[in-house]
């Protein structure tokens, strides 16, 4: 790759609007782009760790805490060393007063020979979360929608945030509709008791 190239993909790297990040096993940072700099601690390099709510503990390095086992960006990080494979989940992130949905996606990356991982975090927090109240039915639960039409939350849900539903019975609702049904699954799949005579 000549020294053009090489230019060309920073820039690239540089103009994703979502954090970026390469880290090795130790979780330590070793490139970002400008997107993920408000996410790395204040250093000589300002490149050694992620802050989150935990940053900064006494013992405590970044992706080696007490906490950092539960954290689902670090472990993330782990299953993707592991693996070999790039891995995608879904989570909350805290940082400061407020918190955020993200998408992270982990991916082994090799260079030199040093096994390193992408880091990238995409903030899906108006998707999961849109920025307005639903209007929805308190009696049926349909949900009105932008033409005034009234939707059933399957549908309103598959159109809008691009979701698929399956549907199964509850255990409340399985007793209440369906006793008989409910009563002989308890039981194991045989038949209800019979009281003595």
């Amino acid at each position: 790759m000549d020294e053009q190239d090489s230019t060309l993909l920073s820039a690239v790297i540089d103009a994703i609007p979502s954090p970026v990040l390469v880290v090795d096993d130790d979780f330590r940072v070793h490139g970002a782009n400008s997107a993920a700099r408000p996410l790395l601690s204040e250093s000589v390099n300002s490149l050694t760790a992620i802050q989150c709510l935990y940053h900064g503990e006494p013992k405590s390095t970044c992706g080696k805490g007490p906490h950092c086992r539960a954290c689902f960006i670090v472990r993330s990080v782990d299953e993707s060393f592991e693996s070999h494979a790039a891995v995608t989940r879904a989570g909350r992130i805290n940082q400061g007063a407020g918190s955020r949905q993200v998408l992270v996606s982990a991916a082994p990356l090799n260079v030199r020979g040093k096994p390193l991982v992408v880091l990238s975090i995409q903030n899906i927090h108006e998707i999961a979360h849109p920025g307005r109240l639903i209007p929805i039915c308190t009696h049926c639960k349909k949900i009105r929608n932008e033409r005034e039409y009234w939707d059933t939350v399957e549908d309103y849900f598959e159109r809008h945030l691009d979701l698929e539903f399956s549907h199964g019975i509850c255990p409340e609702c399985l007793d209440e509709i369906y006793p008989e049904i409910s009563e002989r699954v308890k039981n194991g799949g045989n038949e209800p008791a019979q009281e003595p005579r």
